[in-house]
């Protein structure tokens, strides 16, 4: 898949493509039917399939294209996520734009307009509910409006049906996932939610528990899932490994759980089952399987402790049903590692 940065006009064998557009968070069931489309049918015609899509870079809030707002820690995957999951579905060509408050102040028609000079579309393909513009104020009779005009046609997909008759936007897998529930946030992606980060110093509570954690430190742009205890798949480097995460405020060991200090802010601690080893530095990814319990403040050390080792026996169960449903997925080399 090539990429390129930015609209500009393109020339031989991109131009004449089919192309789709949009912010595609997440890359869910409902963005993949579209981009799925768009790939059939270049290749149908003999052509390119062109994906365009946008580098929010969440800093602070502001309006998105489609006129929604974003603000800090919202996206369902980072630029560098979005592009591993657009390529994973056949793409021929990734056109990114750097979204910026002036770009957001294009009206639909100069912006379509910009897509035709740049790449001559022979179609563009959408889902019914897409806006584009400033304001959200194009839609798809604009789309169809605009193909007449420009030459190029709309094709516009009905997404309830291609995502077999379930609802499936960003929005409502962002709410799910600050909620917690992954599991039904992963039906609605079509593949497990994760993060990505770095592996970075913590207090070493958890070691002194019996139970040696990562602490990892996430893009800020990224949505990380509610506050509890989740049964989850780590992978560094090569290696699988199953594990739990917890996310939170660690109550237990904060000073006053009524008058939480206003520099205490969640983390993530990641306990890999059968690892040892360093990963301090590293880059790993934690995929989210099921929400075990809330998290929640405990009397003292050793009642977490208790509690922390039968969040455990139940991962494990969660893990060995998890890894039948998904038979081509491997727990390191031998298997399950606990």
């Amino acid at each position: 898949m090539k990429i390129i940065y930015g609209l500009r006009r393109i020339g031989d064998p991109y131009r004449k493509c089919v192309l789709t557009t949009g912010v595609f968070d997440g890359v869910h069931l409902g963005h993949r039917a579209i981009i799925k489309e768009a790939v059939a049918r270049a290749l149908k015609l003999g052509r390119k399939s062109t994906v365009i899509t946008f580098d929010l870079g969440v800093k602070k809030i502001l309006e998105c294209p489609g006129g929604r707002l974003c603000s800090p820690g919202v996206l369902l995957s980072t630029v560098e996520e979005k592009i591993r999951l657009i390529k994973s579905l056949g793409v021929d060509l990734l056109c990114i734009i750097k979204f910026s408050k002036r770009f957001s102040r294009i009206s639909a028609g100069d912006f379509i307009k910009e897509l035709v000079l740049s790449f001559d579309p022979l179609q563009i393909v959408a889902g019914q509910n897409h806006t584009f513009g400033k304001d959200g104020r194009g839609n798809s009779v604009l789309l169809e409006k605009l193909g007449r005009k420009y030459g190029f046609r709309s094709v516009v997909l009905n997404l309830r049906k291609a995502a077999a008759s379930t609802t499936v936007n960003s929005t409502r897998i962002r709410s799910l996932v600050k909620k917690g529930n992954v599991q039904k946030a992963n039906i609605l992606l079509g593949r497990r939610f994760f993060i990505e980060g770095t592996v970075i110093k913590g207090r070493g509570v958890g070691g002194k528990l019996g139970f040696p954690t990562a602490n990892l430190e996430v893009d800020p742009v990224k949505l990380v899932p509610g506050s509890g205890v989740y049964a989850c798949e780590i992978r560094s480097g090569s290696s699988s490994y199953g594990g739990a995460v917890n996310i939170g405020l660690r109550p237990t060991f904060e000073r006053s759980s009524r008058s939480p200090r206003k520099s205490a802010k969640h983390t993530v601690e990641i306990h890999i089952m059968g690892f040892s080893g360093m990963l301090y530095g590293k880059k790993i990814k934690v995929s989210f399987i099921e929400k075990v319990r809330k998290e929640r403040k405990f009397r003292d050390a050793e009642t977490l402790k208790r509690q922390i080792e039968l969040d455990l026996i139940k991962i494990k169960g969660i893990l060995g049903v998890s890894q039948k449903c998904h038979p081509r997925k491997e727990y390191s080399k031998g298997g399950m590692i606990w």
